[in-house]
Formats: structure tokens, sequence, C-alpha cells
């Protein structure tokens, strides 16, 4: 059914539970242990959960994670680039 419709089934690799996390540095440290290339990261850009001091996890958590990636040469690419690239790219 899906190939029928043209779409591609797609899971994570890893996931924060950013949407019942209210702990920013916890969601990170989930998300960013043993981060390696070709992990799928779920975040959620509605619906998440809010930080003790009020602003969403995600955006507390999204310039720590961001970094990281930085740090180990790693790229963020979107499905559709992943798809165009193929397995070896990532």
């Amino acid at each position: 059914m899906l190939a029928r419709n043209r779409l591609r089934l797609v899971s994570w690799t890893r996931r924060g539970f950013d949407t019942v996390q209210r702990q920013p540095q916890r969601v990170f440290e989930r998300l960013a242990r043993n981060l390696a290339a070709g992990d799928i990261l779920v975040l959620h850009d509605g619906n998440g959960a809010r930080s003790r001091s009020g602003p969403s996890v995600v955006l507390e958590t999204l310039p720590l994670l961001l970094q990281r990636i930085a740090q180990q040469k790693l790229r963020c690419v979107t499905l559709a680039q992943a798809f165009r690239a193929g397995p070896a790219a990532c």
C-alpha cells in the first residue's frame, strides 16, 4: 500500500521523549548518546513538553544538539535528501 501511494516507511533511531520529559538536558542526553551518521532523530514542533522555566523543551534542546552534531562533524539532512543520497551517504 505504501509503494502504491509512493510513500516510504520511516522510523526513528533516537527519540528524546520531548513530549513528556520536562528537562531539556535529559532530552539532549537521550538524543546525543552515541550519536552517529544515519541516525534519525524524532523531535516534536507541536504538543511538546514545556520546561519548568516555560519554553518548549525542544527549543532549549536544539542548540545543545546542534552543537554536538557540529562537534562530531555530522550534518543534518532532510529525509528527502537522505533518500536521494542513498544508504552509503548515511
